[in-house]
């Protein structure tokens, strides 16, 4: 009996590299949403924005949105679910990574209020991320807010970076 092993190198047949099959691959995605094709349900932000999106791509990113789009909740036969709690600038951000998974552009003020978005969907990469986000923007404005949530929410480096940034710009507080 042979046995064969097959590896995966990462490389396409015509010997390009993966990223750019990658790449494209965020590219339609983004472009799905975008375009609004063939969306299938509407959230609603506390501020009544609307985002027209996929129920399967928010249910791969997230296990609190797959449940309601399987079991007989009303967001499954209404097709809108509103988001009492969050604005629509942080959901917008929310659904945009559940599509790409590309880095935020979002304001820091709102970082956190992602990051709680974030972990009511239990969107564990999104909370990494944010918490990535919000170390690269400290700054004096929100270092004090960012030390405050670090606490409150359990994020250890994050804590360490906004007390290592308060402590060097103490003189500018």
């Amino acid at each position: 009996m042979v046995y064969v092993r097959l590896t995966f190198h990462g490389v396409e047949s015509d010997g390009s590299s993966l990223g750019s099959c990658r790449n494209n691959y965020v590219q339609k995605f983004s472009s799905l949403l975008e375009n609004g094709q063939i969306t299938d349900c509407t959230l609603v932000s506390r501020d009544e924005k609307s985002f027209a999106v996929h129920r399967a791509v928010l249910a791969a990113q997230s296990p609190v949105f797959a449940a309601m789009f399987e079991h007989d909740m009303k967001e499954k036969s209404s097709g809108e679910c509103v988001i009492q709690d969050v604005d629509g600038i942080v959901l917008e951000a929310l659904i945009k990574f559940a599509y790409t998974c590309a880095p935020l552009e979002l304001p820091a003020i709102h970082l956190p209020d992602l990051h709680d978005a974030a972990d009511k969907y239990d969107m564990d990469d999104l909370r990494r991320h944010c918490e990535i986000v919000m170390i690269g923007a400290i700054a004096v404005d929100n270092g004090l807010r960012y030390l405050n949530f670090a606490t409150e929410r359990g994020l250890p480096k994050l804590k360490k970076q906004a007390i290592k940034f308060l402590y060097q710009h103490s003189d500018e507080l």
